[in-house]
């Protein structure tokens, strides 16, 4: 009996191949794209007939299935099976992008921690999802990319480990606390990874996992935060980077005005590769006097 999820992802790529019959294939083609989803083809069989005995799919023939109404219903169709793709506005574009490369980091992090940076030592993927806090399909989409990225390798079905490259790419995030890019992880990702930001969203729309707890933010690290603010916001136009200066100014103050830093703040809330710092700086401001 295998999980809902490897079901969900066979019967997906049967909805992307099905003819207007709503007749399917499996064959090498087929078969080739589930590899590319972490699932094997000795796993395949074993799906289709839970696929049948739930009454999703019809066996017709030999390979030869047809997908029921119940099948259809299940998941939503590939779009260029059933309907023209919903067409997406640039920031859900962008929020999207920020999401997956969250996802890597916090799947290199994780694999980091469990290995201490040691990449002589494997370890269960299933083990580094789960601590990165994402379900399989999203994990293993992580991991492919971070391998195809020499971050990350996989020594078995079931077993990876950070490479080298890998150690120096989680250690430069750390070490830089967000002030800047690295290699392959945007500033606003590293902020949202390492300190905090808040939740993060996870395993699909509605699905919350808090990744890091708040640690205790003082007063020294609220000044560090305008600054990488102030730093991040000069790409953004001389109005954003003069507002990200005063909140900067405010935060080094003596008489700090929450207010108004609270105030400046809000303009930030709707520019998707600032927002991180601003939650970051909203929570600090929360825990410090003055």
């Amino acid at each position: 009996m295998h999980s809902e999820a490897t079901i969900l992802t066979v019967l997906r790529e049967l909805l992307r191949h099905m003819d207007r019959a709503k007749i399917v294939l499996v064959d090498d083609r087929v078969l080739a794209n589930l590899q590319t989803e972490d699932i094997g083809s000795l796993v395949v069989p074993a799906a289709l007939q839970q696929l049948v005995e739930t009454g999703r799919l019809e066996r017709i023939g030999d390979a030869l299935y047809r997908v029921t109404h119940d099948g259809e219903m299940t998941i939503p169709m590939a779009p260029d099976v059933r309907q023209e793709p919903k067409r997406r506005t640039m920031a859900e574009k962008i929020a999207d992008q920020q999401q997956r490369e969250a996802a890597r980091l916090r799947l290199l992090d994780a694999v980091y921690e469990r290995t201490q940076g040691n990449p002589e030592a494997a370890v269960l993927k299933t083990d580094a999802y789960a601590d990165a806090g994402l379900p399989w399909d999203e994990g293993s989409a992580a991991f492919r990319y971070l391998e195809k990225e020499g971050l990350l390798e996989g020594h078995s079905s079931h077993m990876l480990a950070i490479t080298h490259e890998g150690v120096k790419e989680r250690e430069a995030a750390v070490a830089g606390q967000g002030a800047e890019r690295t290699d392959h992880f945007p500033a606003a990702v590293i902020i949202q990874t390492f300190h905090n930001v808040g939740s993060v969203q996870t395993g699909g729309q509605g699905n919350m996992a808090h990744v890091r707890q708040s640690v205790g933010i003082h007063g020294g690290d609220l000044v560090h935060l305008t600054e990488q603010l102030r730093n991040a916001a000069r790409d953004h136009g001389e109005f954003v980077l003069k507002a990200a200066e005063r909140i900067h100014e405010l935060a080094k103050s003596k008489e700090r005005d929450k207010t108004e830093m609270k105030f400046l703040l809000k303009g930030f809330e709707t520019i998707i590769a600032l927002a991180p710092f601003a939650n970051a700086i909203a929570t600090a401001i929360s825990g410090v006097g003055g």
